[in-house]
């Protein structure tokens, strides 16, 4: 028939140059990987800081809760043991995260993966240590 078109397919269309291409919804996209839904967060005294129990040293924490989270819990660990400032450090770059970082986003960028789980270590202390 004359003057008729036939549209292009939903997966195929005509790039300019003549060649089949596939749309965008057909294409298989870049993903980022998912944030945790829980981060194991691994604690560890330095600088003469009180010791935690060891039922206390890892705690799980959803992953889109901000490291303030785990400054609160320490600080309440050792409020009997500690007055003043309480200093948090990440990994063993000794970072100092601000509080409102989200637990997954620092879990990706310097935390360990284990077969089942993101981990996460976090160095207290009471005197600045780093930085």
């Amino acid at each position: 028939m004359e003057g008729s078109t036939v549209p292009p397919s939903s997966t195929d269309e005509v790039s300019s140059g003549g060649e089949a291409a596939r749309s965008p919804s057909a294409l298989t996209p870049t993903q980022e990987p998912l944030p945790p839904s829980k981060v194991i967060v691994s604690l560890k005294a330095a600088g003469g800081a009180p010791q935690l129990v060891d039922a206390k040293k890892k705690i799980k924490i959803e992953g889109s809760k901000e490291f303030r989270v785990v400054k609160d819990h320490v600080y309440k660990m050792l409020k009997d043991k500690i007055k003043g400032s309480l200093f948090l450090y990440v990994s063993s770059a000794h970072i100092s995260p601000s509080l409102d970082q989200t637990l997954s986003t620092l879990a990706l960028s310097f935390g360990r993966q284990t077969a089942k789980a993101l981990i996460l270590d976090v160095t207290y202390c009471i005197n600045e240590a780093w930085g």
